[in-house]
């Protein structure tokens, strides 16, 4: 991607080639944007601009998909991020700004959020009055005990007795199910895992 300066005066031309590495065959990106001419020439915008991206995501299955666009300003050693929204049909979208003038990469990151998935299905076994859902509960708490692992501070504390919740065998089912399905849980945890990346 080719950023302008503020007054106009064009940077040297420069290509960004992002190879997939990795990636899991069960999550597909495809259809990235913005693209010239097949990833030919770089896109082209003003300091100051939003670049707007976005990206077909399939995944077989109903599991959740979860995407972001990490994005690294020239002369950076580091990505940054932001997520992409589901916008419907497979389809997500967000953007970032571009604050200096020179040579970004942006690349596509998708996964498949694990927990989201685990919490979208006993949701459903919930709401069907499902009357044993010790295995589901079994599961989910050893989901959020690793989501717990990666967060810090009061998010991780939360998840952490929300786990403890969903463990607890001499609680009642309808509690555990509570805690699982506590919204906090989704607000806080996006669980990542190895994620195909593509330009």
């Amino acid at each position: 991607m080719r950023v302008h300066s503020p007054l106009g005066s064009p940077d040297p031309l420069t290509h960004v080639a992002i190879t997939a590495s990795g990636a899991p065959p069960r999550v597909r990106i495809e259809e990235v944007s913005p693209r010239v001419d097949c990833g030919r020439y770089p896109a082209k915008r003003t300091v100051g601009d939003h670049v707007e991206v976005a990206a077909t995501i399939v995944r077989d299955g109903p599991d959740v998909v979860r995407a972001v666009v990490r994005f690294r300003p020239p002369g950076a050693r580091t990505f940054r991020e932001q997520p992409l929204v589901a916008e419907g049909n497979d389809r997500f979208a967000g953007s970032f700004e571009v604050d200096r003038p020179g040579r970004w990469t942006f690349a596509v990151e998708a996964w498949t959020d694990r927990l989201a998935t685990w919490r979208q299905e006993l949701s459903r076994k919930a709401a069907a009055a499902q009357p044993d859902l010790l295995g589901e509960l079994a599961e989910g708490a050893r989901l959020l005990a690793a989501a717990t692992r990666r967060l810090r501070g009061a998010d991780r504390e939360l998840l952490a007795v929300r786990a403890a919740v969903a463990d607890g065998e001499r609680v009642a089912q309808e509690t555990r199910v509570d805690a699982a399905l506590d919204e906090g849980i989704a607000r806080r945890s996006r669980g990542r895992t190895s994620a195909p990346l593509t330009p």
